[in-house]
């Protein structure tokens, strides 16, 4: 509120005035309007009016003197003095509405300019009162009352033109205008806050029917402006006018009623409160509407039925009193009610929090009265009514939830779940259902609510399971209305409606609440509550022992076990609180288990002793059940049935079955009737069971009664009328009569029994005296008025329940609000979360898959994520794995459609191009999903009476909530790898089906291959080529359209099942034809579009799915993974055309995982050893293998086994073992393959070299070498060469590493390349010329070890031989050049590798090889360079010469010469000639300078000799030439 700053301080006096006076000046001028008021001078508001006026005046006077004489004024203007004669004539019958209207206005104005100060508290209150007090006796002369002249008269005078209605608004204004003051807030009494409600109501309410519609629509807007202030402000001053008692006075009554106990029944009675302080004159004159529309003065205020309130209580209890009766429909209109609940919610919004609990009989108020009144309108059929009672009884209990335990069970069972259709027969429209679940709604997003409904309800042992109840009612109004029941595999699916929605929305927001509590990330250093997640990996109470029931007090526990200690004390006892709570709230819900599977057992046989002994075995009764036990039972267990009970206890006679006679005495011992009536002891008595139909039964119940009752009256034997048991026995029977009599209805009422009937009929009954006449007459009326329901459970009455529950449930304790944001989840949300979910997950997922709606999907989503991390918090691996799998069926399922969608874009072009395509008339996509099948049927199908285009119309939603599922599986998987079980063939779906569409990122979808030498990949084998082919052959037929009539396109509905099986072809014999010539085939490209794939690509990116697949883990993530990825490499029953292009590629990331974990790689390789073995072992040829793709893939992942760890000493031996096993393939399949064995097995040899010491392992790679040699041989040379030139050092570089290769290795190397040389691999002599340098490299450096090295094992001469004559098998060749290289390699090989350490037999044998074949004559220089190698040779041997070999020697010696006479045959003038004339001359003069052994001297003379002679014979022929 502003005041006007021109007039500031009290002291300008003058000011005011001026403004008063204008006032003043105005009243008198509309009072001398009114023609009738001409004559009247003396009349009081004109006399009034001048007094102030001159009273003004004397005032400036005053003023302007003590300015002059600079002094301060004697006296100063009092708000009082000046707002009297304006509240004067407000209050005047005889005034008009004019001059009434006139003196509103200036009362307004003054308020306005702040004119009544505050800060003067008693002029100011005295003024502020004054205003109120005219605002309640508004009175004036309606515009009905006048002649017509002088109405007319004052018509024609439209400055002063107002009519009635008009003063009423202007009195609303103003009456709005003193309660927002700041002196209206501050110094206004109650009853004068409640006296200007009561009027400002009475307009609203009292004369809708005369008012027009802008004058209630004033009065209501004044009063939420009197409401907001009252209970919003925090300033209005609440005391009560004179010395009157608090109402926090310990000793007032907490209940909302000034009567006794006697009378609680007027709480409920509907009360409206009139103005007391206006007298019967005064309220006769009250402002009101006329029967003719105009003003009436006889209704505004006065004669409202019921009684007044009492206005000396606070105002804001006198106004919710007010308000609550209001809401009776019998004494209200229905637009009262709504107008009621609209001003009761905005006091319940704008009261502070501790405002409406610190007033306790407002309290009570709010508890019993607003409630009661509530609970009857929720059953209006009228919406607005329904839905503002709903919103009133939310913000009820969200400002006073603490006290509403009861009374919140109450509605949400009675009027939430009632309306949505839980245990009624009632049939309620589906509006009103809507208005029920958007006020639950409101309920489920309260942040704490739902844990505070587990708390306080599902484990408070005498209240229902009001959380788990809620969540199954929504999770079951998430279902379709009228679901298909046939086998249609097309079945539509229903468009979720608004109830489907909201309730979705409910159970999302549920787990919301529970989701909030835990992200927060567990702490180390709280160990108490992470040791028990970790050590309860299922429900707590599912584990727990059935014997330690009362190990903990379950029912002492309340909201103080959470306070925090007062000093000296570490954080951690917040941890111990929460823990202790947790451990509490379990045990109540286990013992509530145990005591609801008991009731049941009771309710089926109550005679029976199966519950007993059920009981005693579960710790419910001791071993043997005690009579107070069972008693105990029966008289505090809800859920028993009162038939069962009152059999049980009148079971008899006494003698017979002495222990239900026992039970019968401990249970009425139970009863406290101190200080009740007779019929209210009887009726608490009777309320605990029903009365069974025979007389004994009810004679051994009523004694039980009886005595019970005598017991406690005789106590006080001063106040008890009671004589005997024996009396309150006949008289109990006789009350029972008298019931049955008064109100059956069978009995007509002159037939039913009077008062003095009823006492006549119990005379002499107290042992021989009469009772009281007046307990008779009181006792009968008492009956007559409120009939005993003996045969009515009041458990079903709401309205008693809400009565007669709030004593026997444990303590409220609803968390606050900050709380509720910080607090951890405990242990009993666990149970609490486990209750709920899996009917949750089942029916958000369905409604995922029905639902166009894109915020819900994301919602639902959202709600997914949250049930997975809160079972990771929680640790239930099950669910989350449930969870994840429904996230990546999602996904899948988006990706079927996509592919269907993509695939059939083209084939609708050509139709529609062609103009044969007729669209049908229904556009609704069809799909069907099944959250809890596993089977490889595709769950997306579309009708054959669908076109794409009509698919296609939903497209972008689809997309959408495609899009997100899969990125939140995937995410969610890459986040918790450790967790993911029983979902993982679910994701390896999904990544199959990416890998198929092409939309996995670059180079996971890859197979990774071996190159060539040139750094170029292999060639597809042609199980690659035909793997490849059938898998795009299958996609495109799936997903392709085939045309089956003109304009009609179908969509076929299955995938990845036996396409032959369905179409009776045989998978192996499809073509490119087949597919090719159907519109929309993508068997040579993309399955999507461009736009489609890098969405996928990009959600790919972004969740790193390689890194997810195949990154670095944990030890059992990984484990775990791998697992699943080689389970996808076995075949599956029925086959499945797919499974050998999935298969490969789950081995291929299979692989890639291992060397991705290299850390822990030997457990990993040891799952793969039976995989692979069984994969190549099983299939002996390739014509009974119908999968030899994977079995090359097998082949290749082992030669990649062996290349990356035949290092590791823990591997080697494995990978050998799986590398032996590629001996026994059958030749087929490794023909096929060769080329990528032998670029495997060249990099083995390069990686064995230095790790293999067993000559077995050697020999495996030499089999395999040469196997492969056979086939490829440019291959496996290549690669050989290679490992020698980068890895055998040479004799120039000092044999640097000389230690790095095995020996084995190298005499392996060696071995091969001897092969080479000598064409041993299908007689292929092209590659012999380049082996020569490799060869003599490898022999090097064997040799290096075979002397120098560690093995000083000495020249392996066969080997030196083998070499030799592979050099010299070259020098044979037809190839000149080559042959001038490999002699000279020869000469070098032979003369250089220690020639003192090889043999004479050794030399012999490669003289005869070099004497035996010879170089062509052709070649003159390689015959020449072998020639002199010979003899050099000679002058090499006889220093060694031994007797027994002088036979070889001779026959060489012999071949020598011969060798000689083919070299000199072309004549002196070859080059020939002389050469070999020349080198036989030396050798000749050579032996004869040595020295020899006389053993051997007569075979060297004979070789010199034999030289000799053919040196002259030589000689001869040339001269003879």
């Amino acid at each position: 509120m502003h005041q006007f700053e021109f007039l500031p301080g009290r002291n300008q006096t003058t000011s005011y005035s001026k403004v008063i006076k204008g006032e003043v000046h105005n009243v008198l001028s509309v009072f001398r309007s009114d023609p009738r008021n001409t004559q009247k001078e003396n009349h009081p508001v004109i006399s009034s009016m001048r007094d102030l006026n001159e009273h003004l005046t004397s005032q400036e006077l005053e003023m302007l003197s003590a300015r002059a004489k600079r002094s301060t004024p004697s006296s100063q203007l009092e708000s009082v003095t000046f707002l009297s004669p304006f509240c004067t004539a407000i209050s005047n019958p005889d005034v008009s509405a004019p001059v009434t209207g006139a003196c509103i206005g200036a009362l307004h104005k003054f308020l306005l300019y702040g004119f009544v100060d505050p800060k003067a508290v008693r002029d100011a209150k005295e003024g502020i009162t004054s205003v109120a007090r005219a605002i309640r006796l508004c009175t004036f002369e309606e515009s009905s009352q006048m002649t017509s002249s002088s109405y007319s008269r004052l018509q024609k005078n439209s400055s002063v033109q107002i009519t009635d209605e008009e003063v009423v608004l202007r009195l609303l204004s103003l009456a709005s205008l003193v309660i927002r003051s700041a002196a209206g807030i501050q110094l206004l009494d109650s009853r004068d806050v409640v006296g200007i409600f009561e009027t400002t109501l009475h307009v609203a309410t009292q004369v809708e029917s005369k008012a027009s519609g802008l004058l209630r629509s004033a009065a209501i807007d004044c009063l939420r402006s009197i409401i907001v202030v009252v209970f919003g402000s925090g300033e209005m001053v609440i005391q009560v006018g004179g010395d009157q008692k608090s109402d926090n006075d310990p000793n007032s009554s907490d209940d909302g009623d000034d009567s006794s106990s006697q009378g609680s029944d007027d709480l409920w009675c509907d009360s409206v409160t009139v103005d007391p302080l206006l007298a019967e004159e005064d309220r006769k004159h009250s402002l009101l509407l006329a029967e003719d529309g105009q003003i009436d003065q006889q209704k505004i205020i006065g004669n409202f039925p019921g009684k007044p309130l009492d206005e000396e209580l606070p105002a804001h209890i006198s106004i919710m009193s007010r308000l609550a009766s209001l809401l009776n429909l019998n004494d209200n209109s229905e637009q009262v009610c709504i107008q009621a609940l609209q001003l009761i919610n905005i006091a319940l919004e704008t009261a502070p929090p501790d405002h409406l609990t610190s007033y306790p009989k407002l309290l009570g108020i709010l508890k019993n009265t607003l409630c009661r009144h509530l609970l009857y309108l929720s059953t209006s059929s009228d919406l607005v009514i329904m839905t503002q009672t709903l919103r009133v009884i939310f913000n009820l209990f969200n400002s006073i939830k603490n006290h509403l335990k009861v009374q919140l069970e109450v509605f949400l069972t009675s009027v939430h779940l009632r309306i949505l259709g839980c245990n009624t027969k009632k049939a309620f429209t589906t509006e009103q259902k809507e208005v029920a679940l958007e006020s639950l709604l409101e309920f489920c997003q309260e942040p704490s609510l739902m844990q505070d409904l587990y708390v306080n309800y599902d484990c408070d042992v005498q209240c229902t399971n009001l959380f788990e109840t809620i969540c199954k009612v929504l999770a079951m109004g998430m279902e379709e209305e009228n679901p298909k029941t046939d086998d249609d595999p097309i079945a539509e699916v229903q468009i979720p409606s608004v109830l489907n929605h909201l309730c979705c929305e409910s159970i999302l927001a549920v787990i919301d609440s529970i989701a909030r509590r835990c992200d927060v990330p567990f702490n180390n250093d709280r160990p108490s509550i992470n040791a028990y997640f970790k050590d309860h990996s299922i429900s707590p109470v599912q584990s727990a022992s059935l014997d330690d029931t009362d190990s903990i007090d379950t029912d002492s526990y309340t909201s103080d076990d959470l306070s925090a200690p007062k000093s000296g004390s570490s954080t951690s006892w917040l941890d111990d609180a929460r823990l202790t709570t947790s451990k509490v709230l379990i045990e109540r819900k286990r013992k509530k288990r145990k005591l609801a599977e008991i009731s049941a057992k009771f309710n089926q046989n109550a005679l029976g002793k199966e519950w007993i002994a059920a009981a005693e075995e579960m710790g419910i009764f001791p071993t043997p059940a005690s009579a107070r036990s069972i008693a105990s039972f029966l008289y505090s267990q809800p859920k028993l049935d009162k038939t069962q009970i009152g059999l049980y206890l009148s079971k008899g006679p006494k003698e017979k079955y002495p222990f239900h006679a026992e039970t019968l005495e401990s249970f009425s011992s139970l009863f406290d009737f101190g200080g009740l009536p007779f019929s209210s002891a009887l009726r608490a008595f009777l309320l605990r069971f029903r009365l069974p139909g025979e007389a004994q039964c009810i004679d051994r119940l009523m004694e039980a009664f009886a005595v019970r009752l005598h017991e406690q009256n005789h106590e006080d034997e001063a106040h008890s009328i009671f004589m005997s048991s024996d009396s309150i026995f006949v008289l109990a029977f006789s009350t029972i009569m008298l019931n049955t009599d008064l109100h059956n209805p069978t009995i007509k009422d002159d037939r039913r029994m009077t008062t003095e009937e009823f006492i006549r009929n119990n005379r002499g009954i107290n042992d021989g005296k009469d009772f009281p006449i007046e307990f008779m007459k009181d006792l009968y009326n008492q009956i007559k008025n409120d009939e005993i329901q003996v045969q009515k459970d009041f458990s079903d009455d709401p309205m008693d329940m809400m009565m007669t529950k709030s004593s026997e449930v444990a303590e409220a304790v609803f968390t606050t609000h900050d709380s509720s944001i910080c607090d951890q989840a405990g242990m009993h949300e666990r149970d609490m979360f486990l209750s709920i979910v899996s009917l949750a997950l089942k029916n958000i997922s369905l409604m995922f898959v029905r639902t166009d709606d894109v915020s819900l999907m994301m919602k639902i989503v959202k709600g997914i994520q949250q049930i997975a991390t809160t079972c990771l918090y929680f640790q239930i691996d099950t669910i989350y794995n449930e969870a994840l799998g429904v996230l990546l069926e999602f996904g899948r399922d988006f990706l079927n459609h996509v592919l269907l969608i993509s695939c059939s874009g083209n084939a609708l072009e050509l139709a529609a191009a062609s103009d044969q395509l007729r669209l049908p008339t229904n556009t609704t996509p069809v799909f069907r999903h099944d959250v809890e099948s596993r089977n490889d049927e595709t769950k997306l199908l579309v009708s054959p009476s669908q076109t794409v285009t009509a698919t296609a119309i939903q497209t972008k939603s689809i997309d959408e909530k495609g899009l997100v599922a899969l990125e939140s599986a995937l995410f969610l998987a890459k986040s918790h790898p450790g967790r993911l079980r029983e979902a993982l063939p679910n994701l390896m779906e999904l990544i199959f089906l990416l890998r198929d569409a092409n939309a996995l990122p670059h180079g996971l979808s890859d197979l990774d291959d071996f190159a060539n030498s040139e750094g170029t990949l292999l060639p597809p084998s042609p199980y690659a080529i035909s793997s490849e082919r059938e898998a795009k052959l299958y996609l495109s037929k799936m997903y392709a359209p085939k045309k089956l009539a003109p304009g009609r396109i179908w969509l076929l509905s299955k995938m990845f099942s036996d396409y032959g099986e369905s179409n009776g072809e045989n998978p192996q014999k499809y073509s490119p034809k087949d597919c090719g010539e159907s519109p929309g085939c993508f068997s040579h490209g993309h399955l999507l579009s461009v736009e489609k794939r890098n969405e996928l690509l990009l959600i790919g990116e972004k969740v790193s799915i390689g890194q997810f697949l195949i990154g670095r883990k944990d030890r059992n993530s990984a484990k775990q993974m791998l697992c699943t990825l080689l389970d996808e490499t076995k075949p599956k029953a029925g086959g499945d055309i797919m499974f050998q292009h999935h298969a490969v590629f789950a081995l291929e990331l299979s692989a890639r995982l291992l060397f991705c974990n290299m850390d822990f790689a030997s457990e990993l390789f040891s799952l793969f050893v039976p995989r692979l073995t069984d994969i190549l072992t099983s299939e002996k040829d390739v014509h009974a293998s119908a999968n030899p793709f994977l079995m090359e893939r097998s082949i290749i992942t082992i030669l990649r086994f062996c290349i990356h760890m035949i290092d590791r000493d823990d591997m080697r031996q494995g990978v050998l073992s799986l590398l032996r096993l590629l001996l026994e393939i059958p030749e087929d399949i490794f023909i096929a393959i060769v080329d990528r064995v032998a670029c495997g097995m060249a990099i083995i040899v390069h990686c064995a070299l230095a790790n293999l010491t067993d000559l077995r392992d050697w020999d495996l790679i030499g089999q395999l070498l040469d196997s492969c040699a056979k086939y490829t041989p440019l291959t496996i040379f290549d690669g050989v060469t290679s490992c020698v030139g980068s890895r055998f050092p040479t004799r120039l570089g000092g044999f640097v590493d000389a230690q790095s290769i095995i020996y084995s290795g190298a005499s392996l190397i060696v071995q091969v390349l001897l092969k080479f040389t000598f064409g041993s691999y299908g007689n292929d002599l092209t590659l012999s010329t380049a082996t020569i340098p490799f060869l003599e490299q490898a022999y090097e450096y064997l040799h290096h070890l075979q002397i120098e090295g560690p093995y000083d094992s000495g020249i392996d001469e066969e080997l030196w031989i083998s070499c030799s004559k592979a050099f010299y098998s070259v020098a044979l060749g037809d190839d000149a050049h080559a042959s001038r290289y490999a002699i000279d390699v020869l000469e070098h090989f032979v003369l250089s590798n220690h020639v003192e350490e090889i043999s004479v037999i050794s030399w012999l044998t490669l003289m005869e090889g070099l004497t035996i074949r010879r170089p062509s004559l052709e070649f003159t220089a390689p015959r020449h360079k072998i020639f002199n190698l010979l003899c050099r040779l000679i002058l090499i041997i006889i220093p060694k010469l031994q007797c027994s070999e002088q036979g070889r020697f001779a026959e060489i010696g012999n071949m020598i010469v011969f060798y000689v006479q083919e070299n000199i045959q072309f004549g002196p003038n070859h080059a020939l000639y002389e050469n070999s004339v020349q080198v036989l001359t030396n050798t000749v003069n050579v032996i004869a300078m040595l020295t020899f052994d006389n053993e051997v001297s007569k075979s060297i003379h004979n070789l010199s000799h034999s030289f000799s002679k053919e040196l002259e014979k030589i000689g001869r022929d040339k001269h003879h030439e």
